[in-house]
């Protein structure tokens, strides 16, 4: 039999079991000794207060150990009883053969309440199988429960490196990014410089072949005005040689006639036969 609330049912035992002290030490039912057992047993199992896992507290044991000693005794309420704490693994391991052995026992020397549980074995046998199936499936839903959450906690640790794998990857991205938009810039600024400093030199370039075109003219253009210089003296020089030549050969009558010598070449007689006079 199965016990929603272990602690009532163990209250409940506790007053039994000091009613069956009672009875085997006294022979009659005493309420102040009763209540006076009653109380040492359930303090004692409220000691232990914590409800049963798969290990039984120490009162319990205690407990079960007493009755053990009744039912060993031959005692048939202490042989009921211990197979209700092997039944419902009160102070022991639950085992449904013990029980049955002990309600047996207890039976035969006329316990009613054993040969109601004998009575009912099949069904005590269903519910524990019962009970037995549910504990199971709450076990393999506990198992599946922790399995799937194992499951949902490495997808997340999986989501969540994966997401700072992501901003890593964004990160080092993100500074490429930039390290080769400064990279272009500083080329970008680069080529601008160097194309000023090209067309700073070309400017430079131009404006010195201008200059020295210029110089190259004016040198040319004073040697020409040089030699055309040289070569009018040299007519000059010419005609007045060719002046002096015609007056040295001119006949001298034409002396009397009051010509007179002039130095200009081009404005003597001979004037119309000069080319530079022309």
């Amino acid at each position: 039999m199965n016990h929603a609330h272990p602690i009532r049912s163990d209250q409940s035992f506790a007053a039994e079991a000091a009613e069956r002290l009672i009875r085997r030490h006294h022979g009659r039912r005493s309420p102040v000794w009763a209540i006076t057992c009653t109380g040492i047993i359930m303090l004692a199992v409220l000691a232990a207060g914590r409800a049963r896992a798969d290990s039984v507290s120490q009162a319990e044991t205690s407990l079960f150990s007493a009755q053990l000693r009744m039912a060993r005794s031959g005692d048939p309420n202490g042989e009921f009883y211990v197979g209700k704490m092997y039944q419902d693994g009160l102070g022991t391991q639950a085992n449904l053969q013990l029980a049955h052995q002990w309600y047996e026992r207890a039976a035969r020397q006329g316990n009613a309440e054993a040969k109601q549980k004998l009575a009912n074995w099949n069904q005590i046998l269903q519910n524990a199988q019962k009970a037995k199936a549910q504990e199971l499936a709450a076990q393999r839903a506990a198992i599946l429960a922790k399995e799937q959450a194992a499951v949902r906690a490495a997808a997340l640790a999986k989501a969540r490196a994966q997401a700072r794998i992501r901003a890593a990857q964004a990160a080092r991205a993100a500074a490429i990014a930039k390290r080769r938009a400064a990279a272009m810039l500083a080329r970008q600024r680069a080529e601008a410089a160097a194309a000023a400093a090209a067309r700073k030199r070309e400017h430079e370039q131009a404006a010195a072949l201008q200059a020295r075109k210029i110089a190259d003219e004016k040198a040319r253009a004073e040697a020409e005005a040089r030699q055309r210089a040289i070569a009018e003296a040299r007519s000059r020089k010419a005609a007045q040689a060719h002046k002096m030549k015609l007056q040295a050969s001119a006949p001298p009558h034409q002396a009397k006639t009051g010509d007179h010598f002039s130095p200009d070449p081009c404005k003597g007689p001979a004037a119309r036969f000069l080319s530079t006079c022309q």
